[in-house]
């Protein structure tokens, strides 16, 4: 709804042409996502089970994913599973960051398909040759039958969420804390 209210308004502008034919590809969504999410099963499972105790997860993003991987860390692994994470866009990774990622910490990477992945990539390359726990979640890994391809990249925080939320499974499964058991959370008046 959010996608055919903003681009309605711009579509009534003038400025979005595409809108009707968005529209029919936002609707196959509903189909393609959990196809999308049952491709990424397996490795979500994978990367929960391997890094669920880490000591601190690290999670860069960037583009039109930078909002979902800054939410994922702090409302799912903090506030529901009470992992201790840090959230930095791939732009702002080389300014501080950087420095204090050791070789046995984890780093989520989430990929879009915008204009950003050349900023992904220099991150990607530079974690590789300093830390051995990469985990590396790219929409446009994902087949999405019904999706054009020109709309792979405004749907990749939805299709990010679908593979999140199959994360978010797994890490309740193997720290056996229910995603809604909170210690403070609406428990303590603040």
């Amino acid at each position: 709804i959010f996608y055919m209210m903003l681009l309605r308004f711009a579509y009534n502008k003038g400025d979005y042409p595409e809108y009707d034919e968005m529209v029919k590809n936002l609707s196959n969504l509903v189909d393609v996502l959990p196809f999308a999410e049952k491709q990424a099963d397996e490795y979500c499972e994978a990367y929960a089970r391997a890094h669920r105790d880490d000591k601190i997860q690290y999670l860069i993003g960037s583009g039109n994913l930078w909002g979902p991987t800054y939410s994922y860390a702090m409302c799912i692994m903090e506030e529901m599973q009470w992992m201790r994470t840090k959230s930095v866009t791939a732009g702002d990774f080389f300014h501080g960051t950087l420095e204090v990622i050791g070789r046995d910490d984890s780093v989520i990477l989430f990929y879009g398909e915008d204009a950003t992945r050349p900023q992904m990539e220099r991150a990607e390359k530079f974690l590789h040759t300093i830390c051995k726990n990469v985990t590396v979640f790219d929409t446009a890994k994902y087949e999405l039958p019904g999706i054009d391809k020109k709309f792979r990249g405004l749907f990749s925080p939805i299709v990010l969420g679908g593979i999140t939320g199959r994360i978010g499974v797994y890490l309740e499964e193997y720290g056996k804390h229910p995603m809604p058991i909170r210690r403070y959370y609406r428990k303590l008046d603040y």
